[in-house]
């Protein structure tokens, strides 16, 4: 599976956040690039969230089989406690 550094290539988004600065406000900025530049490369988007168990691995395992083919796939892993879901998908 290829990495986003290898399709957008030197692109790179960060915020610094100040002391005094809503954290609310740095993600909406933070999230408005990413739109920006994932609209830019015409890159699709997906964000899967739910709670523990209800399936949101084994539905992003299914998603890769059936649109490998026709797409380039990239999966953000962020899940802070373990590396086991990742390691599932790719």
């Amino acid at each position: 599976m290829k990495k986003l550094k290898d399709v957008i290539k030197g692109e790179e988004v960060t915020l610094e956040i100040e002391p005094g600065m809503s954290i609310l406000e740095v993600n909406k900025k933070l999230a408005k690039k990413n739109k920006e530049l994932l609209h830019k490369h015409k890159v699709k988007a997906l964000d899967i969230m739910g709670s523990i168990g209800a399936g949101k691995t084994s539905l992003i395992e299914k998603l890769v089989q059936k649109l490998k083919q026709k797409y380039l796939i990239v999966v953000f892993k962020g899940d802070l406690t373990t590396t086991i879901d990742a390691e599932r998908i790719g």
